[in-house]
């Protein structure tokens, strides 16, 4: 989901696995700026093999 625009040479991307089943992992994740404001967000499921 986007929030705000980025417009620095530097950013922080933090992904995190919130849930790992034995066929499906469930992800997090947050983008942000250098000054620490959250740029966007996501998530995602992933099929594990």
């Amino acid at each position: 989901d986007y929030l705000l625009p980025g417009s620095s040479v530097h950013f922080e991307f933090h992904a995190e696995v919130m849930r790992l089943g034995s066929r499906v992992a469930s992800t997090r994740m947050e983008f942000q700026g250098a000054d620490g404001k959250l740029l966007s967000t996501g998530a995602g499921a992933y099929i594990v093999s």
